[in-house]
């Protein structure tokens, strides 16, 4: 592999470096050419992405296996090399900074999609317009969006995700409860939900990239609320609800220590009759024995409002190496957003194909309760649209903020008056 290595590229890479630790410690095509075996020979492309095992992560791990053996079956010449690191989440991202820093990314670098501008950034990530023509015009509006960087398209969000409400048929039954739909349902229930066998509602609000602040996106943004307008009542409403529900004994004591995996843990051991999650979490749910839940969309302040649904999902990248391995890799890309393939891709990790083409063959097998998430993208946000690279650290800032509230330290007003000063500094660029 060839890999730029100037003085300005390693600079670069040490502030990189340094940026992402920081944010880590705190997730044949219409218009197209079909793609054609390639010409070259003997070209290993080197792969990471977090599914980092079968065990872990056993549906979108296997099928990204054939999705790679297919391809290397129509591009006799061209071997696929999984190199996936062994931890994810927030150890992912501090591998990925490192490897940016000493200027070894792999040739096929899947990206949770608020991290791409800040790579982008520094020069490491090949503009794939430059390949050839890209696939991003059959993507959804938002994602195309996503896609880019400075106007470049920088990589490929192939599926995508929400967060919703999950209900627990049997408990909220049993109290003779409809799944709310408004906050003051959602107070009023929660509240009568819990009893000393399980929480009314379980959700994250751990303050570390991809938990608190991205489960209380939808309260903040539906409300009208800004992640840079914190101070303004749309926004300290919504956090107050979210501080009446710790008040009203409706949620886990430890609950601001815990990312995604907890609340569906509690949830899945009838320990929690309504959570706040994504669909990724179908699979190991419908596994439980006697599970019956349900999944409305996040509740609104006022009734009428449309929810507004954070965009999650990974973006698929190609790092900068040399012309030959950059073509290749833009093919093998080409390759995974063709309908089908996508199609095949987002079933596998329990999420909504990107690729527009792709919903209809997607749709034919996915399962009813991704339609208030299909609802909640109608108007979903792209975590990085206005905040593009300083996105990680005003995400900090706004997740410190709410932990204080949570836990009594601050008022939902005070914690947010403190937490624009540090957003303020952010954008100025301090």
């Amino acid at each position: 592999m060839l890999h730029k290595n100037t003085s300005a590229h390693r600079a670069g890479r040490t502030r990189l470096l340094a940026t992402l630790v920081a944010a880590g410690s705190v997730v044949g095509i219409v218009g197209i050419p079909t793609v054609q075996a390639s010409a070259s020979s003997g070209i290993v492309l080197t792969e990471t992405s977090y599914y980092t095992s079968v065990d872990q992560n056993g549906p979108i791990y296997t099928a990204l296996n054939t999705v790679f053996s297919n391809f290397e079956k129509s591009h006799p010449g061209i071997t696929i090399k999984r190199e996936d690191i062994v931890n994810s989440g927030n150890n992912y991202l501090t591998e990925v900074a490192a490897e940016a820093a000493a200027g070894t990314l792999p040739d096929i670098l899947m990206l949770d999609n608020p991290t791409v501008p800040t790579l982008a950034s520094y020069g490491v990530l090949t503009p794939l317009g430059s390949l050839g023509k890209t696939a991003i015009p059959n993507l959804g509006t938002a994602q195309q969006a996503e896609a880019k960087f400075n106007g470049q398209v920088v990589g490929y969000p192939l599926y995508t995700n929400t967060i919703a409400l999950f209900y627990n048929k049997a408990m909220l039954a049993a109290a003779k409860i409809q799944p709310p739909t408004t906050w003051a349902q959602l107070l009023t229930d929660a509240k009568a939900l819990t009893t000393p066998q399980h929480d009314g509602i379980a959700f994250s609000a751990e303050a570390c990239s991809g938990c608190g602040v991205w489960t209380f996106l939808p309260f903040l943004l539906t409300n009208g609320g800004n992640l840079t307008h914190l101070t303004s009542p749309q926004s300290v409403q919504a956090l107050t609800l979210w501080t009446d529900l710790v008040k009203e004994g409706a949620v886990d004591k430890d609950f601001t220590n815990w990312n995604q995996g907890q609340p569906e843990a509690a949830f899945a051991a009838d320990k929690a009759a309504m959570m706040i999650n994504g669909p990724w979490f179908f699979g190991t749910l419908n596994s439980v024995k006697g599970l019956n839940y349900g999944v409305v969309k996040i509740p609104v302040n006022t009734p009428g409002q449309n929810v507004v649904g954070p965009i999650g999902g990974e973006v698929w990248t190609v790092p900068k190496t040399n012309p030959t391995i950059e073509k290749a890799a833009f093919e093998l890309l080409n390759y995974m957003a063709q309908p089908s393939v996508d199609a095949a891709l987002a079933t596998a990790a329990g999420d909504i194909p990107t690729v527009q083409a792709a919903i209809p063959i997607w749709q034919k097998t996915a399962s009813p309760l991704y339609s208030p998430f299909l609802a909640e993208l109608q108007h979903g946000f792209v975590r990085t649209s206005t905040l593009g690279v300083l996105y990680p650290r005003v995400e900090t800032a706004v997740g410190n903020a709410i932990v204080a509230s949570l836990i009594g330290k601050q008022t939902p007003a005070a914690a947010f008056a403190s937490a624009q000063t540090e957003v303020n500094s952010i954008l100025e660029g301090n």
